[in-house]
């Protein structure tokens, strides 16, 4: 069953993030899962991302979203996932509980400013 849940990130964090999530994956979905999308986060656990896409992220734009996001204010780790390179088995638990944080109509930031999701 997939689960959409929300995402314990302040909405100054979750503006880094979805101006970083644009700025490198224009066309890519990007989820939340974990702690901050279950409801067992504490002040600086860390955000894990998962990018969604029919082929692997290329190595240039996976090396410059990382760089972007450490190099960013935010006060927590982003520990970032390519849902091509993960094994099936870890897909079907991030499937039980994840959040939608970016897509190419779609961000969290949009969400937090009173818009649907549009699926």
């Amino acid at each position: 069953m997939l689960t959409q849940s929300v995402i314990d990130v302040l909405p100054e964090h979750m503006k880094m993030l979805a101006d970083i999530l644009a700025k490198h994956l224009p066309d890519r979905e990007v989820w939340a899962y974990g702690s901050r999308v279950n409801g067992r986060a504490r002040r600086y656990s860390d955000l894990d991302l998962v990018i969604i896409g029919n082929e692997p992220l290329s190595e240039i734009t996976r090396f410059l979203l990382k760089e972007d996001l450490s190099e960013s204010r935010l006060p927590f780790i982003v520990q970032v996932k390519d849902w091509q390179l993960i094994p099936p088995e870890f897909r079907d638990e991030i499937c039980r509980c994840y959040a939608v944080l970016h897509s190419p109509s779609y961000s969290a930031a949009a969400s937090a400013a009173g818009a649907d999701h549009p699926n």
